[in-house]
């Protein structure tokens, strides 16, 4: 749900963050067969430890699988307002859920359980939203609770039904939200959550304005990732997402490969962010390298190697 009425602009500062030998008879030493029980042992050795390596790995994966084929998984939207019963814990009996949204108040009604959501306000006029979504996978029951302003990202918060009630199990609130593709047709949006991951969003408003996206696991240990980088893509709907040069860079490359460069008229695609650095690839979808980011003086803008964005890109990609 999302009631937009004032315009809040939000800008986080955040920092990522991305020889030849001569042949010897080794019998004639005399050590020829120790050392040949010895290499039989020690192969003995590596294959066991082999196998038990695989074994896990394979257990591992058999796991993963298992989760993201979880024949009962669903998820869905909660309407405002309207209740919906569901057997939660699978104990034979119907539970109520009711996300209750009235004027600048929001509350999540589990049974007689009452959650508060915030709603950012400003007096009587809302400028922001809330969803809840209810999860559902083969032995556990989920709510994910997420409240956002105009800025659009905000606070997600994951709780799992147990003994009875909803247990609160994390809570992210660095301009977060649940990611989703939106649906020009139908005007309706589809959340990306699955059975064994999750898709969280983060806003950035560096070199313009970006939707930044992890793939996170969800479970009785919150929201879990392994994943150092987030993928970028424009929070304007429809654009492309590329930057035109001013001046010509020079990209920093992990890879140990010679840096690239881009000339001054050239059109540079943002594609990733990690800690203090933005990826970025070419037009043909190359990947160049990064170049560093810091906030200036005032703290609105960015510099990279000293150079202001307004001073280093032609157009403007920020948003309010």
């Amino acid at each position: 749900m999302k009631k937009s009425k004032l315009v809040c602009m939000a800008i986080p500062l955040v920092s990522m963050f991305f020889v030849g030998c001569t042949p010897i008879d080794m019998s004639n030493l005399g050590i020829g067969e120790q050392q040949e029980e010895s290499t039989a042992e020690v192969s003995e050795v590596e294959i066991s430890d082999a196998t038990g390596v695989s074994s896990e790995a394979d257990s591992a994966a058999d796991a993963t699988d298992s989760a993201a084929n979880d024949s009962e998984f669903y998820y869905e939207q909660l309407k405002e307002n309207e209740k919906k019963e569901v057997d939660l814990g699978n104990d034979g009996k119907q539970d109520t859920l009711l996300f209750e949204f009235k004027d600048t108040t929001c509350k999540m009604k589990i049974n007689e359980q009452v959650i508060d959501v915030e709603v950012y306000a400003d007096g009587d006029i809302v400028f922001g939203g809330a969803d809840a979504l209810f999860v559902h996978k083969t032995g556990a029951d989920y709510l994910i609770l997420e409240n956002y302003g105009d800025a659009y990202y905000g606070t997600v918060t994951l709780y799992k039904w147990d003994n009875g009630s909803m247990k609160e199990l994390d809570k992210l609130d660095d301009y977060m939200r649940v990611d989703s593709n939106y649906d020009e047709k139908t005007d309706s949006s589809t959340y990306c959550i699955y059975a064994d991951k999750i898709v969280l969003a983060k806003r950035y408003d560096i070199f313009g304005s970006w939707i930044g996206t992890k793939n996170y696991t969800y479970g009785d240990d919150g929201f879990a990732t392994e994943e150092k980088t987030e993928k970028l893509r424009s929070i304007i709907t429809g654009s492309d997402g590329g930057l035109i040069l001013k001046k010509d860079v020079t990209f920093t490359d992990e890879s140990g490969d010679a840096p690239k460069t881009a000339k001054a008229g050239e059109t540079i695609y943002p594609c990733e962010i990690k800690q203090n650095v933005m990826g970025f690839n070419s037009k043909s979808g190359e990947f160049l390298g990064y170049l560093p980011f810091e906030p200036d003086e005032n703290g609105v803008f960015y510099s990279s190697n000293g150079v202001n964005e307004q001073d280093l890109f032609e157009n403007d990609l920020h948003v309010g």
